[in-house]
């Protein structure tokens, strides 16, 4: 028989197991709904948490919301776009990204590289993914939408001391923000990515057909082709196929291309000719919509470069009318970041860059004194305005009202000897005839010794709906993300990964986001950054109108 002293004693047993029961818990993320990601008439009210309590939804669209975390975990941030179905159930690019590398000899071995996204996928929309590295590494690839990716679709191994190229495509997509990491079995150099987003693909078994070659020589035409092939279906009474091409070299550097030229019907989505030291790593993808099913070669043309050798890689896609809506108002339709060795004194620098939307933003982490730019020129006229607060301050130059063109140029004209150095290219669309709304910025201040810098910089939108994007040079970096206090919603858009350190090559070790903003607050940029014992940091941001 149990005394009082007995069961007071079990009580307090009890309460100690319990308590310690509640103390282990481990901490639960907030996770967005099926609401996120997707493109909407009016605001979102249901399925907007699949994990924690959402906040009040807040925006006119876009809409963003938050999904609180428990026991101390990180809430998840949600979006939905306004938008309207694209026509014919045409497939549409959604969105597109592709990076810089650490060519070998220049940069430094990195892994498990985590690619942010800048738009939240639309569900159940098609993600392409291509990626190069070195010859027997083992990849594995995950994603914060929790999803399994399926094996590559075509890998074409260009043998030892060269480089794969593979394709990996997640059909059907779950929808809401997304960051691909890559994982590599051993800390590697070099590693490229390449990103694409279509809506109007069929939610499963989408790749229906691939062709590829090795070690492809351009020869004295600058041709890369990798041969022919024919979709596996005939699926014209459906819109036909999407046929993605991605190359990039494999093998170290002996040259480099001076444009690339798409296939015929092709549309070039990126063309990397940056590295004027012939040290770099040259790749290019090109897209094409097939309505009639027949045999197709997906060539390119890889104008003064006959020295490299490249892998080529393909997968054509079946179209189907399915996933989200093309997005309306202000929208990055592409991000392509670009990196180049120091430049010789008054040099002009040469990208290649495709657009699609009527917004061109060239965001430089560098304020004049690192890379002073005199004028920058394009090859249909534009005119190129700099937001600059401080001459310390990174340098934000945009082209505004301009026409789609696959074929730009853009010509970065500098005065005196600078640095290496690098830039991300924003394709907008849907962004005002006069975009410019306000900039702020900070000259140089001391971030030493320090996890995070706050208020970097500081700036006041006008307007909603608008699109933000800022940027700021580390003295020594790396940067590692958006910080708390950071406006909610905001995206951070630059790789980071195991290794990374000042010398990276693929962002330059620097901090950029952006935000479409849903009030007209104040806004903070705080960032994480890399703890050093002698450091300097200074920022800038532009909002940009919508039309």
């Amino acid at each position: 028989m149990l005394t009082s002293r007995g069961i007071s004693l079990l009580l307090l047993f009890a309460v100690m197991v319990c308590g310690s029961a509640e103390a282990a818990k481990a901490p639960l993320a907030g996770v967005c709904g099926s609401a996120a990601g997707t493109n909407m008439t009016s605001m979102p009210t249901n399925n907007l948490c699949s994990a924690g309590t959402a906040s009040a939804v807040v925006g006119s669209g876009p809409w963003a919301w938050t999904c609180s975390g428990s026991n101390g975990g990180k809430a998840g941030s949600c979006q939905a776009l306004a938008g309207t179905a694209s026509a014919s159930g045409q497939p549409v690019l959604v969105q597109h990204v592709t990076s810089s590398a650490n060519p070998v000899g220049l940069g430094i071995s990195g892994n498990n590289y985590k690619i942010p996204l800048p738009n939240p996928v639309l569900a159940g929309d098609a993600v392409v993914l291509g990626i190069t590295y070195p010859h027997g590494e083992t990849i594995t690839i995950t994603d914060t939408l929790g999803q399994t990716w399926p094996a590559a679709s075509i890998t074409e191994d260009g043998g030892p001391g060269n480089y794969v190229t593979q394709i990996f495509v997640r059909c059907g997509s779950a929808g809401g923000s997304e960051t691909i990491t890559v994982g590599m079995s051993s800390s590697s150099i070099p590693f490229e990515y390449t990103v694409s987003e279509f809506n109007n693909i069929a939610q499963s078994g989408c790749v229906d057909g691939t062709v590829g070659g090795t070690n492809l020589a351009p020869g004295g035409s600058a041709l890369i082709s990798p041969g022919s092939f024919t979709p596996g279906t005939n699926n014209n009474a459906n819109g036909g196929h999407i046929i993605w091409n991605y190359n990039a070299i494999s093998s170290s550097a002996s040259g480099n291309p001076t444009s690339w030229v798409a296939a015929t019907n092709f549309t070039l989505l990126d063309g990397d000719i940056a590295w004027i030291n012939k040290q770099g790593f040259p790749h290019a993808s090109q897209w094409y919509i097939q309505t009639t099913n027949a045999s197709v070669t997906p060539s390119i043309t890889s104008t003064g470069d006959t020295s490299d050798r490249y892998n080529s890689a393909s997968v054509s896609l079946v179209v189907a009318s399915a996933g989200g809506t093309v997005p309306s108002g202000i929208y990055i339709n592409k991000i392509i970041h670009e990196t180049w060795v120091a430049l010789s004194s008054g040099a002009t620098l040469t990208l290649q860059l495709p657009t699609t939307g009527n917004l061109r933003i060239l965001a430089f982490p560098a304020g004049q004194g690192n890379i002073d730019i005199t004028s920058i020129t394009d090859s249909d006229g534009s005119t190129w305005n700099v937001e600059q607060t401080g001459q310390d301050s990174p340098q934000i130059w945009y082209a505004a009202n301009r026409s789609a063109n696959p074929s730009l140029m853009v010509h970065i004209h500098t005065s005196g000897v600078s640095p290496t150095n690098s830039v991300r290219f924003y394709d907008v669309q849907g962004a005002a005839a006069a975009p410019f709304d306000v900039a702020a910025g900070t000259d140089f201040v001391n971030c030493t010794s320090v996890t995070t810098i706050n208020d970097q910089p500081t700036i006041t939108p006008t307007g909603t709906g608008e699109l933000v994007v800022a940027t700021m040079g580390i003295g020594q970096g790396p940067g590692l993300g958006l910080a708390a206090g950071a406006p909610s919603g905001g995206v951070w858009d630059l790789v980071t990964y195991t290794g990374e350190q000042d010398l990276d090559l693929m962002e330059n070790a620097d901090a950029q986001g952006h935000i479409y903003n849903t009030t007209t607050a104040t806004e903070n940029w705080n960032w994480k950054i890399t703890s050093e014992s002698d450091n300097s940091c200074s920022a800038e941001a532009v909002a940009f109108k919508h039309d």
